[in-house]
């Protein structure tokens, strides 16, 4: 599958939770149904997986929590709350640069039409330094 097919599923899967459960409901909830919709459709995913934070090759012993890691290619962050926030989307741009992930989704379940609350990034491969990429940093994914 390639990643535009997987990004659609991962939005196909949120739209049918937001149409079967609607807004207003705490994150955490649209979390675990995106997680069952997603194994349910046998998509390999992580949750909560911590994005360790480097400054001049020196780790900072701090991390920044991702939702979803899905096929390790797409990260996740889910909202369920106020509108989306220019400090999501560069939290999410920091977390692809650092990830060298190419797509992440920021999903907001508090709308009235999921598609004004969904955001697609793309990771800006210039930005990134030329250290090889390594899948293996995301670990073993839940199927």
């Amino acid at each position: 599958m390639d990643i535009n097919q997987l990004t659609s599923q991962i939005i196909e899967s949120a739209a049918e939770i937001h149409r079967l459960l609607g807004p207003g409901l705490p994150r955490a909830i649209y979390e675990e149904c995106l997680a069952a919709e997603l194994a349910h459709r046998g998509i390999g995913f992580r949750r909560h997986h911590a994005v360790p934070i480097a400054y001049k090759g020196a780790a900072l012993g701090h991390a920044v929590e991702v939702d979803l890691v899905v096929e390790a290619a797409v990260l996740v962050t889910l909202r369920s709350g106020d509108r989306l926030q220019t400090s999501d989307e560069a939290r999410l741009s920091a977390c692809l640069r650092l990830t060298r992930a190419p797509v992440g989704l920021l999903i907001d379940f508090n709308v009235d039409a999921l598609p004004a609350g969904i955001r697609r990034l793309v990771c800006d491969a210039a930005a990134v330094s030329p250290r090889p990429r390594r899948s293996a940093a995301f670990g073993a994914m839940v199927r």
